[in-house]
């Protein structure tokens, strides 16, 4: 016996509607669960950034500080670290630093660029940070390159 007021039609509307909500909660889990996925690696290298400049901003740090001292710097143009994310190589670039002729007046400024350049060497995605900063002349070892 049929109930009054219910169709066959009713009861499987209702069926076409519980399937609809449940394929709409799957396709936006799946974006969700993509999406979600895209933050975690995004995260992971903004950390990895923050590792390279923290690396790159110390050695400059170390480098003037020597300089800083009246004594020119020593020591090694490149190496390499263990850090918690993982191998680093660094180096120190030294290049001439060209001032604009209307600025020079006639002199010719002793001024070096030193740049300090770390690369993150942990996967197939390597992160290189410079930073560059203007040094006296002075303060370069005359066995250090310039590019």
């Amino acid at each position: 016996m049929r109930r009054p007021g219910k169709s066959r039609y009713s009861q499987g509307l209702l069926l076409f509607e519980a399937a609809l909500t449940v394929t709409i909660i799957a396709v936006s889990l799946v974006f969700l669960t993509r999406s979600f996925g895209a933050s975690l690696r995004a995260l992971s290298q903004a950390r990895r950034y923050e590792s390279a400049i923290d690396i790159a901003e110390r050695r400059l740090r170390e480098l003037e500080a020597v300089a800083e001292t009246a004594q020119p710097l020593s020591g090694d143009q490149s190496g390499e670290l263990d850090t918690p994310t993982g191998r680093v190589q660094w180096s120190v670039g030294v290049q001439s630093f060209q001032a604009p002729h209307e600025l020079l007046n006639g002199d010719k400024p002793a001024i070096d660029r030193l740049t300090v350049t770390v690369t993150e060497l942990r996967d197939a995605s390597p992160i290189e940070v410079s930073l560059t900063t203007l040094v006296p002349r002075a303060w370069i070892p005359e066995t250090w390159a310039r590019h």
